[in-house]
Parts: structure tokens; sequence; C-alpha cells
């Protein structure tokens, strides 16, 4: 008789654990105490800030401008948040909150929309955000007067993939715009071209605002995935927490700017490397892709390749990650001295000394303005970019160094972040803004993503023992003097246009590009007298013909004739593409009778741009207007 065996079943194949960062012996009271000692030296800061908001202090100033309930507020969290009363609220506050921990990344992702779409911006003024504005709204309104979209737009762009994506999604938007009703007259026409051009204008707004938003959510998902696969449980609040409450952040809330997907795929190519780091080792398609994408959303990216060649390199040499390697942190060295030898080659022969395009000049004595790298504005506005941009950052790097006993794995991974966020930093010392630091503050927080990475990921390591929720705390004071202040500042327009002039006025002999914003911002707005204001400042900064051919058309549509003539006709003279305004010009003149002051206008239109169509005719009509008047007396 045969002996029965019981059935056999399969066991399900085990799911695999995901491997997290090794914690290393940090000394955890060490970090805390630096936190909070840097913490109280902020505060120190903000508070000289506030109420002298007219010095070069644009780091520090954010709660000068907020309501004073408002401001005080924000201060008084943040010092209780730095005092011992700080950690146990947070530890109260996670206790409570402890169900959200395990929430899924979609989750976290659709929350994150809500938080940047009730704290988007209202208004764009620091950066080019008016200028972009305007290009999307130039292609809806040639399409809707059937003409051809000048091509012209794709060249000598930096940001070629961001521009198309928003391009896209404008015209998909323009496609449902409502219906132009039957127009009769003149005054007709021209009413509805500016109601159909404000409504492009507020479609290419709400295109950049919602991209952006969209761009935050996605960086929510893949830094919370990313947690989850990559990080203890014990540490991913201080990673996170690190993450976003850093100032590139406000790319998100519907900064009109072309930073936003460029910041998203930086942080993809980040994480992307720290993935692919991990055992087993495979080609790092992901982290080269990620490259390419940030790159061609804007070529600022670049500042990246050290890291992407030293990757490879590290790769292809097929080290054993168990064996201790010396030569990991030697290749890193490498890479970054021939980068620095190519960067000095190129910066010779694009003659940088002399001021190009992008670089800062060395010696003030070589700039226009006496802006330049050995320069105490320069070293001041590098120290207001790097705490509000990476105010909690550099606290804590100060208390978290270099731990010999890392495996060769952990030191690549390292050096890999380390030189991506040297390169980023390299680039903020030596990048040529328009206006101080304050003015570019987004290209170049935009930069600093691999420092702040960075430091997360060091934090990500840390053993916190029972100082985690005054740890949590300290980088929460952070966001509540630096991070949240600026977000209610965008937000509203009042205090955000006030930041922004306060701004102009500090670094004058750079402004005159601010104040074009501002402008264009009031001409949107339909707000005449500051319009005029606007441009006015800026032609005070710089005698620039388009700025008195802008002053004299805000003039002329304000009424005041006489004072826009002598803007005009010295803009004309100066640079004589801009002679048909004193035609716009006459035409006013006409319409108040004054036929003669109408024919000196168009006369000295033909004078200075003898191939003007328009002109002769409208000469004609006028002599021809005089000569009957004449005749009647």
């Amino acid at each position: 008789m045969s002996k029965k065996h019981p059935p056999v079943t399969k066991t399900p194949p085990k799911k695999p654990q995901p491997v997290y960062a090794a914690a290393h012996g940090v000394n955890s009271r060490a970090l805390r105490l630096s936190l909070q000692i840097a913490g109280f030296l902020l505060l120190a800061a903000v508070l000289a800030a506030w109420l002298r908001p007219d010095l070069r202090v644009w780091g520090f100033h954010f709660l000068a401008f907020l309501p004073l309930p408002v401001s005080l507020l924000l201060f008084a969290a943040a010092v209780v948040l730095l005092t011992p009363f700080g950690g146990r609220m947070v530890t109260g506050l996670t206790a409570r909150l402890s169900f959200l921990a395990n929430r899924s990344a979609v989750i976290w992702a659709v929350v994150a929309v809500l938080v940047f779409y009730v704290g988007r911006n209202s208004i764009s003024l620091l950066g080019d955000g008016a200028l972009w504005i305007k290009e999307l709204s130039w292609i809806g309104i040639f399409e809707a007067r059937g003409q051809d979209v000048p091509g012209s737009r794709w060249k000598l762009r930096k940001e070629p993939l961001e521009l198309g994506l928003h391009e896209i999604v404008f015209r998909a938007a323009a496609s449902f715009r409502p219906p132009d009703p039957p127009t009769f007259s003149q005054q007709q026409k021209e009413a509805l071209l500016k109601k159909r051009e404000a409504w492009f204008i507020s479609t290419a707004r709400n295109t950049y605002a919602y991209l952006s938003i969209l761009a935050g959510a996605l960086a929510v998902f893949m830094a919370v995935r990313f947690a989850r696969r990559r990080i203890p449980p014990r540490s991913r609040a201080p990673f996170l927490l690190l993450l976003f409450t850093t100032a590139a952040m406000p790319f998100f809330f519907g900064y009109v700017e072309n930073y936003s997907w460029m910041s998203l795929a930086m942080l993809a190519f980040l994480f992307a490397g720290i993935e692919e780091s991990f055992p087993p080792r495979r080609f790092p398609w992901k982290t080269a892709a990620a490259f390419v994408l940030a790159v061609s959303f804007h070529l600022t990216a670049f500042i990246l390749l050290p890291a992407v060649v030293f990757f490879l390199w590290n790769h292809f040499a097929c080290v054993n990650e168990n064996e201790e390697n010396k030569h990991v942190f030697r290749r890193a060295w490498i890479v970054l001295g021939a980068f620095a030898v190519l960067g000095l080659a190129g910066y010779v022969y694009v003659k940088g000394w002399k001021g190009w395009i992008s670089v800062l000049t060395v010696l003030p004595h070589r700039s226009k303005d006496g802006y330049a790298m050995f320069t105490l504005n320069h070293g001041v506005d590098l120290l207001n970019m790097f705490v509000f941009a990476l105010g909690p950052v550099l606290a804590v790097s100060f208390s978290l160094f270099r731990n010999k006993s890392r495996t060769v794995v952990e030191q690549s991974r390292l050096a890999f972040l380390a030189l991506a966020a040297a390169c980023g930093v390299f680039f903020v010392l030596v990048f040529n803004p328009n206006l101080g630091m304050a003015r570019d503050w987004d290209i170049l927080a935009a930069a600093l993503w691999p420092a702040v990475v960075l430091a997360a990921w060091r934090l990500a390591e840390c053993d916190f023992q029972e100082h985690k929720a005054a740890v949590l705390a300290s980088l929460a004071a952070f966001a509540c003097v630096l991070l949240v202040p600026f977000l209610l500042l965008q937000a509203f327009e009042r205090p955000s246009i006030a930041r922004f002039e306060s701004l102009l006025r500090m670094d004058r002999s750079r402004s005159a590009y601010g104040w074009e914003n501002l402008a264009v911002y009031y001409e949107n707005k339909g707000d005449m007298q500051n319009r005029i204001r606007a441009w006015q400042a800026a032609l005070s900064v710089e005698k620039n013909p388009r700025y008195m051919i802008n002053v004299a058309v805000a003039l002329r549509l304000a009424g005041r004739l006489e004072e826009a003539e002598s803007y005009c006709a010295e803009g004309a003279r100066k640079s004589p593409k801009f002679a048909y305004q004193l035609l716009y010009l006459a035409s006013g003149w006409v319409n108040r009778g004054n036929l003669e002051k109408a024919r000196e206008l168009v006369q000295l239109t033909m004078e200075l741009d003898p191939e003007d169509r328009e002109a002769p005719r409208l000469l004609e009509n006028l002599n021809h207007q005089i000569a009957k008047r004449d005749s009647l007396k």
C-alpha cells in the first residue's frame, strides 16, 4: 500500500524588503544644539531686518511687509519652536497625526495640490514672469487675428522643453475661448481686441500657475515615495521637512517662471542617483534620463554634468561594494578639477572678466555698475541668498561631518551628491544677477537643490535618539520666519509690490528691468498713474529709448499730450525705429483740433524715418484740412 503524501502548496515569494540608508554615529545632541543656536541667530537677524527693511537685508526682511499681527504671530511661533516647549509641542502633534505617516504618496500629492493652490502667487514680478505671460498671450492674439506666430521666440531660448510644455497647454486652453461678438465700429473693434488680450493674459497666467502646482504635486509624490523606499521610518519626517522648507519650494506655488519643471527633473535626477547607487548595480539609465530632461527644461541644469560624469565613471570602474576603496573621492576630485579647468578656459574665452552676460566680473572697476565678485554688495547678497534659500540646510551641515567608516557604496553616493551640490554653489557664486541676488533668487535657488538634497540625505542617516522632536521643531522655526512669510507676501498684492519696490530702491543701478516688469503689471491692471510712475523710474535708471517711448505712450493714453511729446521726440531721435509713435501722438493733437502741432510731429516722423509709408499720407491729409480751415476764415 502506497504511502500518502500531503499535497504540496506553493509558498508565495517574499516581497523584497527596501534597503534603507545606513545609520551612522552622529552626535544628535550637537545637531539639535546647532539648529537651535542657528535659529536664535536667525531670529536676531530677522528682528533687525524687520526694523530696517531698507537696508540690504532682503533675505531676512519678509516680516516687515506683512500686517503686524501676522508678523508677530510667526515670530512668536518661531521663538516657541526653538525652546524645549517646541519639542514637546511637536511630540504631541506627531502623536495625534501619526495616522498620516503611512498614507499613500498619491494622497500626499493631492494634499500638496491643495496647499500649493491656496498659497499660490498672485502676481509675477520677481522673475521673467511678466515676459513669459506676455509671450504666451501673443501666441493667442496672433492666432486670433489669423496671423502666423513668429518662430523667432525659439531662438536663443534656454528652456525649450519648459516653453514647449506651457505653449501646448496654453494652446489647448485657448481653444475654449468664447466666440467674439460682431463688431461694427472701429471703437468696438479696439474694445474687443483689448478684452481678447486680457482673456489671453489671464489664460497664460493660469497656465503657468497650474503647471507649477502640478510639478509641485509630482515632486511631493516622488519625495514621499523615495523616502518610503530608502529612508528608515525614524528619519523620514526630518528628511521631508528639510526638503520642503527650503526657499526653492515657492516654484511650486504657482510661481510664474521657468524653474518649476526643471526643479522637478533635478530632484528626479538626485533621487535616481541615490537609488541606483544601492545594490544590485545596474547601468544608471534613470539618472542619465533625468539629467537630459532637466537640461531640456532649462540649460541651468548643466551644473549637474560633473556629477553625471563621476557617476558613470564610478559605475564602470566595477567597484566591489564590500571592499575598502580609496579611489572614490579621488575620482570626484579629478572630475571636479577637470571641469574647473574647462570652466576657466571658457571664462577666458568669453572674456568673463569684462562682464560677459551671465558671468560676474572679478573686479568692480571692470563692471558698469561696480557689482563684481570681490565687492561688499556681492558678499552681502550671498549671505542673504544662502540664508533665504538654505537656512536650515546650513545649520544641519555644520553638525554633520564625514564618517570615515562608510562603505565604498556610501562613499560613492555621498561624493555624487557633494559634487552636484558644489557645482550648484559655484554657479551661485559666479552668476551675474540683474538686481543683486534679490531679483534672481529664483534661478539661484533652483541651482541649490542639490545642496538641499545632500543635507536632507545626511539628515536621513542620523540616529536622532531622543532629540528628533527638537530637530523637527527647529526646522519648523526656520520655515516660520523665512518660507511662510515669503509665501504670504507673494499671495497678496499690496505687500508683494511694497517689497518689490524696496528691492528696486535697494540696488538702483540694476533696477531698470524690475521697474519695467512693474510697469507691465500696472498696464495689465489698467492702473495708468502707477504705470507712468514705473516707466519714469526705469528711465531714471537707464536712458533707454524704449523706456522713453513707453513713458510717452502711457502719458498719451492718460491724455497728457504735452508731457508725452518731449519723451516721444527724444526717444525717436535716439532710435528712429520708434518714430512711428509720433504719428499716434499726432492723431491725439488732431482730435484736440491742434492741426499745426500734429503736422510738426508728422514732419518730424518723415525726417527721422524717411521710409515710413503712413506719414506722407497723413501729412497730405493734414495740409488739406489746414487749407480748408484757413479758407473758411
